[in-house]
């Protein structure tokens, strides 16, 4: 029967017709009949014709075809189709005010120029210079974040789902049938099938959707899906452009999602698209990059036998490969209670979603309630790092005198971990490596010596006053960018922002 003679047989009630608060899930009429399997509303509702209750819907975050896709009604789909909606399930205005969360080192878009391995200007008489400003070095110096990426602020809201595009919504779904059939019904897919090194000066949704299908088809965990996106000439070398400052290609997210599934890379490396000469916009973040900060010995070598490690270069923070094997994962990996290492200390190894912990050093006044302790225990991180840093001293990858932005080298970073003391990094390094790296001084003037000094002082402090790590809330030390409450008033912690 079609939908047509479907919704002759259907008499609307003021139920479907009514319009919810907009607090609520599914408000608008047409968006909460895309769900409804009885698909004769739905039907019933387009055939009215009313310009308010239109196939193309957009509730805010949801459209009619993202709800259909999302409740796995392929009729609804069809008829939603047949009407005529967007095949891309979001309006342009909206999935751009959504990419716009992204552009922090960005005032607009710009030629961002290839994204394949280069010897440039960027590196001369072997000093490395990051292709970011000082204003970017500053900003990253107030916080903790990812070495791959930059934060996105206010985004997203807590609780709220990513704007999805219908492709990605069905690729979600796992449904191949919703596959095809959005597919079919002409979404946008250019930035996605076709090779570019910039954003285009009149952007379509697929280039202002800050990610991409087979990302979706890997966070979800279906080959099914990733093969049908491969056949249909979906790229496996595109960074989402509209998350320039924090995005991967789907070859480097294989690794990156889970403790590296090596089948997924394998999947897509043995792309006609994949290429292992690749870095990432703005922070120049090759795969191996991403191979090394999973620990995983056998991913960096699976990435090596399609590309020399000796070829890989510093990312634009200055990250060696040896770098981000020490790298502390995160927070709670780090010896914050050491106000050296707190100052020093500015870019985690974390892969996935990452928010760094509030460290303020007053209790805000007023404030009666003690906040909730920050840290967790320490994560056991310190042998998969030394096991990592042999394999690649065994490959001729151990320059422990490299800086960075920060002028921390490797040893500065271990140093840095909740769990190291002299003891346990004497026992896992060999020290006829080190040469003169526990002298080095980074921009702070600390050596990896006095943060490992510092460090073991600042827990047996601790452990004197009767506290544990995982009790602490506060310390006179901590200088995040919040700020802190004194006497009642918003003082920065920042010398220089006073």
């Amino acid at each position: 029967m079609s939908a047509q003679n479907e919704s002759s047989d259907y008499r609307l009630t003021d139920a479907d017709l009514e319009e919810y608060p907009i607090e609520r899930h599914h408000f608008d009429p047409v968006v909460r009949a895309a769900a409804n399997p009885d698909s004769r509303v739905l039907a019933a509702i387009l055939a009215l014709k009313d310009p308010y209750l239109n196939p193309s819907t957009f509730d805010g975050r949801q459209s009619a075809l993202t709800s259909a896709i999302e409740a796995g009604l392929l009729e609804n789909v069809k008829i939603l189709v047949n009407a005529g909606c967007d095949p891309n399930g979001v309006p342009y205005d909206s999935m751009l005010k959504d990419a716009a969360y992204f552009w922090g080192l960005l005032p607009h878009w710009s030629p961002l120029g290839s994204h394949r391995q280069q010897q440039s200007e960027d590196e001369e008489d072997g000093v490395y210079r990051s292709p970011l400003d000082d204003e970017d070095i500053r900003s990253r110096q107030k916080t903790r974040l990812p070495f791959w990426s930059a934060p996105v602020k206010g985004y997203p809201v807590r609780g709220q789902k990513p704007l999805l595009t219908a492709l990605d919504a069905a690729v979600v779904s796992e449904n191949i049938d919703l596959i095809e059939a959005v597919l079919d019904a002409g979404a946008d897919t250019k930035a996605w099938t076709e090779r570019h090194d910039a954003m285009p000066e009149n952007p379509s949704v697929s280039f202002i959707s800050p990610s991409t299908p087979l990302h979706r088809a890997i966070e979800t965990g279906n080959t099914s899906v990733a093969r049908l996106l491969l056949s249909k000439g979906f790229r496996v070398d595109v960074f989402p452009l509209a998350a320039v400052t924090r995005c991967l290609n789907p070859l480097m997210f294989s690794l990156a999602t889970r403790s590296p599934d090596l089948s997924w890379y394998a999947l897509l490396s043995a792309s006609p698209t994949a290429a292992h000469d690749q870095l990432s916009p703005i922070f120049k973040v090759h795969i191996a990059h991403i191979a090394c900060a999973t620990l995983s010995i056998a991913a960096l070598e699976a990435v090596a036998n399609h590309v020399p490690l000796s070829d890989v270069r510093p990312t634009a923070l200055g990250h060696t490969l040896l770098h981000i094997a020490c790298l502390p994962s995160n927070d709670d990996a780090i010896n914050h209670f050491s106000p050296k290492i707190h100052q020093s200390i500015h870019d985690v190894r974390t892969l996935a979603a990452f928010t760094p912990h509030a460290l303020w050093p007053f209790k805000p006044p007023g404030q009666f309630r003690d906040v909730t302790p920050q840290f967790s225990a320490a994560p056991s991180e310190l042998e998969p790092q030394l096991a990592m840093i042999a394999f690649l001293t065994s490959h001729g990858m151990a320059d422990w005198t490299a800086r960075d932005v920060h002028g921390n080298t490797p040893l500065h970073y271990l140093a840095a971990h909740r769990a190291a003391t002299a003891q346990t990094l004497a026992a896992g390094l060999a020290e006829e490596r080190l040469g003169s790296a526990w002298a080095e001084r980074n921009s702070w003037g600390y050596t990896p010596a006095e943060l490992v000094g510092d460090g073991e002082d600042a827990l047996r402090g601790l452990a004197g006053e009767g506290r544990t790590p995982e009790s602490v809330s506060y310390m006179p030390h901590w200088r995040d960018a919040m700020g802190s409450w004194i006497a009642g008033k918003w003082t920065s912690s920042y010398p220089e922002d006073q």
